[in-house]
């Protein structure tokens, strides 16, 4: 390949894909890159405006399962409190972290 084709081959690209009109002028092609980066990014925004809020679902859903797995290991803890009173067996408690719930054995 001889110096300078490899540049025009970069500028027959957006004639080749549809992103220009063979008989575009340069001003012509320059609107529609103007109009095609503007698109993007409003895409790009809407997409990260989107993603936030997903983002602030999960946190709320997993501040709301931590939150609930607490009550349920606090209930599971008494209920086993109350059941070893009655038995010598290993005692079992629920131990809840920000990480997820755990099973912890004592002798």
């Amino acid at each position: 390949m001889k110096e300078g084709e490899n540049e025009n081959i970069f500028q027959v690209w957006p004639y080749l894909l549809g992103h220009y009109k063979w008989n575009f002028t340069l001003s012509e092609c320059s609107e529609v890159d103007k109009q095609t980066t503007l698109s993007y990014e409003n895409k790009v925004s809407h997409w990260m405006a989107m993603e936030a809020i997903v983002r602030q679902r999960d946190r709320e859903i997993t501040a709301a399962s931590i939150a609930n797995a607490k009550i349920i290991g606090k209930y599971f803890n008494q209920w086993l409190s109350l059941n070893n009173k009655e038995s010598n067996f290993k005692t079992k408690n629920l131990y809840i972290s920000e990480h997820g719930a755990e099973f912890c054995t004592w002798i």
